[in-house]
């Protein structure tokens, strides 16, 4: 297995070290542990790693949030980088 596959399967790209050292020291470790993910063929997933974008997207997960429009319709304004309304706030605030 050449070292490019060996270092990265996915892409197959070559990657800078600064010294043999270094390149030898990465190509060990590589050897023992499996990749992460390997998009194949065959497709291996060793690790049994899944991919989020963490507990808030604004791509699936707008629903919750409102726009400045909708906010400012609704009565909020917004005083530095908090919407305020009369006396209530979507933040606590710390006394």
């Amino acid at each position: 297995m050449g070292s490019c596959c060996l270092l990265n399967p996915n892409t197959r790209t070559c990657p800078i070290f600064r010294t043999r050292r270094d390149a030898e020291l990465t190509k060990a470790i590589y050897r023992r542990v499996p990749v992460l993910i390997r998009e194949g063929p065959p497709e291996e997933n060793p690790w049994g790693v899944s991919f989020r974008q963490g507990p808030f997207n604004m791509t699936g997960d707008s629903h919750p949030f409102r726009t400045r429009a909708q906010l400012e319709r609704e009565g909020w304004a917004l005083e530095g980088n908090v919407f305020m309304r009369s006396e209530a706030s979507n933040v606590e605030r710390k006394t």
